[in-house]
């Protein structure tokens, strides 16, 4: 909690020459020394700091974000995970117990007596393999073939696709180009399916083959139809699991 006089935050506070990180009043802390807490560069990690506990009455206890107000005397907990297709999650904390950015446990749990600078790290999974990659666009439901690509195993794929529908008269039949819609998926485990407005794509894996089917959508709006098809699909990249795990 923020120690105020006439409306201002005070941040430090002397006694007799001497700066206090707290000050209690009854047993209860009311000023804790603030303190930063900072996040440096990360990669392909998932970083969560928790206050799980503070001598100061009123500071939140939970999520602390970057950004937030540390104190003097509080409990946290940083903990580090890997995105998916990473493994081997790292955390490295400071402290500012002089001994720099070192790597800690997970979950690491410490007291706040100075400024904290936390950072995470993780490595690729060796057991995703690239079978595609460049650009290759399709612009009507097909079938990519994967020469050599063994049966069985996950596959991901990263892709986009545009969808487009037009504005139908009912009565003059006369059609109007409307709005275009856009989705797109990162490294995700077929089957998938990328959605428009009310069409969609299905991408789907049989074999050493990858399956593009295009959905096309009708929709009824007051005297129009409105008919929306995908237009564009896009692969950049196909991945397959190795069957044997990184150790």
């Amino acid at each position: 909690m923020s120690l105020k006089f006439n409306g201002v935050d005070i941040t430090r506070v002397f006694i007799n020459g001497v700066e206090q990180k707290t000050l209690e009043f009854n047993g209860v802390s009311y000023f804790g020394k603030r303190y930063s807490l900072t996040k440096n560069t990360s990669n392909n990690v998932v970083l969560n700091v928790n206050r799980t506990n503070s001598p100061n009455e009123h500071a939140p206890i939970g999520v602390v974000e970057v950004g937030n107000t540390i104190y003097y005397g509080d409990a946290i907990t940083i903990s580090v995970t890997a995105c998916t297709h990473y493994i081997n999650p790292k955390l490295y904390v400071d402290i500012g117990d002089g001994n720099g950015i070192i790597e800690r446990t997970s979950p690491f749990s410490f007291v706040v007596q100075n400024n904290v600078i936390y950072y995470g790290t993780a490595i690729p999974d060796p057991s995703w393999v690239t079978v595609f990659s460049g650009y290759q666009a399709f612009y009507c439901s097909d079938v990519l073939t994967i020469p050599n690509l063994e049966s069985g195993g996950d596959i991901d794929i990263t892709l986009s696709a545009t969808f487009t529908d037009w504005l139908i008269n009912i009565y003059t039949e006369e059609e109007t180009e409307g709005t275009s819609y856009y989705d797109s998926a990162f490294r995700e485990l077929l089957p998938t399916t990328l959605n428009g407005n009310i069409s969609s794509v299905s991408i789907s894996r049989s074999n050493n083959q990858i399956i593009i089917t295009f959905n096309d959508a009708w929709d009824e709006a007051k005297g129009f139809v409105i008919y929306e098809s995908p237009v564009e699909v896009v692969i950049t990249e196909i991945r397959r699991r190795q069957t044997w795990k990184y150790q």
